[in-house]
C-alpha cells in the first residue's frame, strides 16, 4: 500500500473516532428542557420557585416586553386575577430582555405595577427555543413535568386555561 493510502486510511480512523466520541458525549449529557431553562435565568422579583415546586403542578409561563402595550396590559389582568390563576398553576413571566432597549424600563415597570408572581429575566434568548412565538405577548402551559401542553400568541383568559388544564 502507498504512503497516500496509509494517510487516507489513518485520517478515516481519526474522523470515525471523533465522531464517536461527540457521539457518546451527547448521550452521556443532561439535555436541558423548559423547566430547565426557567431555572436557569435570572430573578427580577420575587423568590424562585423551588424545583420540586415547579413539578408539583403546571406552570404558566408568559412572555413580554415594556414595549409592548398589549404586554402590560396582559401583566395588569394577570395581577387583577392573581388569586384565580394562583389556585390552578404556577405563573411565571419572562421578560424577553434581549429585545428591550434598556433594563431600568424593566425594572421600572415592575416596580410601579407591584406584580404578585416571578418575573424572570431572559438575557440569553432561551425562550426562543423553549417557548417559540412570533408576537408577544405569548402564553405557554407546561405540564409538571415540563412537557407543553397549549400555548397563544396574544393575551389569555381563565377559560383558555382551564380548557388546557382539561386536556392534561
Amino acid at each position: 500500500m502507498s504512503k497516500k493510502n496509509y494517510l487516507t486510511i489513518g485520517l478515516l480512523l481519526l474522523v470515525f473516532a471523533m465522531a464517536g466520541a461527540l457521539f457518546y458525549q451527547q448521550s452521556t449529557e443532561k439535555t436541558e428542557g423548559p423547566m430547565e431553562a426557567l431555572m436557569t435565568m435570572e430573578v427580577i422579583n420575587g423568590e424562585m420557585i423551588s424545583e420540586s415546586d415547579l413539578a408539583s403542578r403546571p406552570t404558566l409561563v408568559v412572555k413580554w416586553a415594556t414595549w409592548c402595550p398589549s404586554c402590560v396590559d396582559e401583566l395588569l389582568y394577570l395581577k387583577e386575577s392573581h388569586d384565580e390563576f394562583a389556585k390552578r398553576v404556577n405563573l411565571i413571566a419572562i421578560n424577553i430582555t434581549r429585545n428591550e432597549r434598556n433594563f431600568n424600563d424593566v425594572v421600572n415597570l415592575l416596580e410601579w405595577a407591584d406584580l404578585p408572581f416571578l418575573v424572570l429575566a431572559d438575557k440569553d434568548g432561551k425562550t426562543s427555543e423553549y417557548f417559540p412565538s412570533r408576537f408577544i405577548p405569548a402564553n405557554f402551559l407546561l405540564s409538571p413535568n415540563g412537557e407543553l401542553v397549549g400555548s397563544v400568541e396574544g393575551p389569555i383568559d381563565l377559560n383558555t386555561l382551564d380548557n388546557w388544564l382539561d386536556t392534561m
